[in-house]
């Protein structure tokens, strides 16, 4: 295999990759080769031919639709970027815009801060070396003017404003607590179980009254208000580490904070089954017209990374 790899003409590989990574994306023949102006068949031979020529299954074709092998997966994650790179690549012959260069501000939540931010940053400062991040990591929505930044990540319901929003993405929280504290308080079966149980939550969390369980709505016997709060997500979590209570925590922060003061307890997923409100999470700038191609360009990278998260969810 390792010989096969060696003797591949890469450069004529390329168009496949760039097809096969919109037909991923759209999980759909048809849609894909609608956005690029193929046909169907142009778009099968396509794929057939780049699995022939790595010697692996990509996809798994079905009546249902289509899914990704593991081999697929890992070669879509790459793909993305390639065609990132190819669509910037375009973006700058047409832009008349100078290489960006000089201070670069961000605000960003702790929950964003190691999974999604940290990586999109260090992939803008790759192709942009000559910007100057200012990262602000804060719990507490900043105003892009008042406090002098370029781009906010903003988690939860947006207020009226004149800055233009784009989506990112959104999650759902799931509840999390210690093995210590699950065992001391004992074991639950249903959410009504866990009302006993000290609820830790961040302000924004307190209004919240929407509980699934398998994606269906239920309402449950719960407690009105939260047993301690804090306007801090890493506050809350070290919170419920110390085994203080239980938090709704989305999943990716469970994997960015589980790592950290290891004389604490890690956290543990319980009723697995019961899931809470999804939050949407926007990108925040004040552009008016068309926005600068590193802005333009980091919106990409923090959406490809926020999608990444969720997958490994």
């Amino acid at each position: 295999m390792k010989r096969l790899f060696r003797k591949m003409n890469t450069i004529k590989l390329m168009p496949s990759l760039l097809i096969f990574a919109e037909v991923a994306r759209r999980s759909s023949f048809t849609e894909a080769a609608d956005h690029l102006g193929m046909s169907k068949s142009a778009v099968s031979q396509n794929l057939t031919k780049l699995e022939e020529q790595l010697g692996l299954q990509l996809m798994v074709r079905n009546t249902r639709g289509l899914t990704l092998t593991n081999s697929g997966k890992k070669l879509l994650q790459r793909s993305e970027h390639l065609k990132d790179q190819v669509d910037l690549a375009f973006e700058e012959m047409k832009s008349d815009e100078e290489s960006p260069s000089g201070r670069f501000s961000v605000t960003a939540p702790h929950i964003l801060q190691r999974t999604i931010l940290m990586p999109a940053v260090a992939q803008l400062c790759r192709e942009f070396p000559k910007i100057e991040p200012h990262i602000v990591i804060s719990d507490k929505p900043l105003d892009l003017m008042n406090d002098k930044l370029d781009v906010a990540l903003f988690g939860g319901d947006l207020p009226d404003s004149n800055y233009r929003m784009l989506p990112i993405g959104s999650v759902v929280e799931k509840i999390y607590t210690t093995p210590a504290y699950f065992e001391k308080m004992g074991r639950p079966t249903h959410i009504d179980g866990i009302r006993d149980y000290a609820w830790i939550a961040a302000d924004w969390q307190k209004k919240s009254r929407s509980f699934l369980d398998d994606d269906q709505p239920i309402h449950p016997n719960f407690k009105e208000h939260p047993d301690m709060t804090s306007n801090s997500l890493t506050c809350v979590v070290d919170l419920v580490k110390n085994n203080m209570g239980y938090a709704f925590l989305p999943a990716f922060a469970f994997e960015n904070f589980n790592t950290e003061c290891n004389d604490q307890e890690e956290l543990m997923h319980i009723l697995q089954s019961i899931t809470r409100k999804r939050w949407p999470f926007y990108f925040l700038h004040s552009y008016q017209h068309k926005k600068p191609i590193h802005v333009a360009r980091f919106y990409t990278l923090v959406k490809h990374f926020f999608s990444a998260a969720l997958y490994k969810e």
